[in-house]
Parts: structure tokens; sequence; C-alpha cells
């Protein structure tokens, strides 16, 4: 099958705040079609909310909606760990994985994460940070990610 998708990026004043995803498939069942929306909100340079609406449907009729709302607060003034990477990556990650902040220059230290207007998840972070002020780990309760940085 071949798959035919399409994305719009959508800037206020130079600021990155939607994409719109849409990938259909014809299959034998007839024609698929999944939507992501993704609404970006920012407190100052850090983006601070991304709200994703996915949709799924076959022959036109729905199959599937899913939101999620991520919210990313009480940012430190040190560098992201995702800083440096090229913009087309941040783009293109942003309406795959909500779950993450790659637009902002900072770090956050709490994320809130709800979906289908259930009861958020919140995890509280700890940074451990370099001479040059990236985060070498992070600790939410008892799981902890340690991050390498390796030159281009």
């Amino acid at each position: 099958n071949v798959y035919n998708v399409a994305t719009t990026f959508t800037y206020n004043n130079g600021v990155f705040v939607k994409t719109f995803t849409e990938k259909t498939v014809q299959t034998a069942l007839g024609l698929s079609k999944f939507t992501i929306t993704t609404d970006f909100t920012y407190s100052g340079v850090n983006m601070n909310k991304s709200t994703m609406q996915q949709t799924e449907s076959l022959n036109a009729t729905s199959v599937g909606s899913t939101q999620k709302v991520v919210k990313f607060t009480n940012f430190d003034g040190n560098n992201n760990y995702l800083k440096g990477l090229p913009k087309e990556f941040a783009l293109f990650t942003t309406y795959i994985n909500a779950d993450q902040n790659y637009l902002s220059p900072n770090n956050y230290l709490k994320r809130e994460i709800e979906i289908n207007n259930g009861a958020p998840t919140t995890e509280n972070y700890t940074l451990v940070y370099d001479s040059d002020n990236y985060p070498l780990q992070a600790v939410a309760g008892s799981s902890a990610t340690s991050y390498i940085y390796q030159p281009f």
C-alpha cells in the first residue's frame, strides 16, 4: 500500500504554533485516513503546552479519536538536552512525540500529561548538569535517564 502524507506547519509572527498532518491509504477495506493536529503555546521562549488531537477514519466513518495535552513547567535556565539538533528534526518530532519538548531552549522540571480529559499524570524532575549547563541525568521518582553527548 502507498501512503499519501501531507503536513502543514503554521507560524504566528515567526513562532511555530501548529502542525496538521493527514495520512491516507487505500486498503482492502477502503480509504483509511489518519490526522494529527498539534497546537503549541509558549511562556516566554519556552514551549509550555502541546495539545495533540488524533483522529482515524475508515471510509469517512470515525474509528477513533485521542486528545493528549502535555504541560511543561518549572523551566531551569540551563541548556535543553535537545539543543543543537537540526530544526527539521524538532519539527518532525513535534507531531509524533508530544511528550517531549523539542522547542524550548531550557529544560522543564515538571511535566503533566492528560489523555482524553482524564486524570493527569505528573512527573517532577531533578537534573544534574555538566560544566556547559547541559543535563547529564534526569531523575523522576525511581526512574533515571542519563544523557551522553557526542560531537558532530
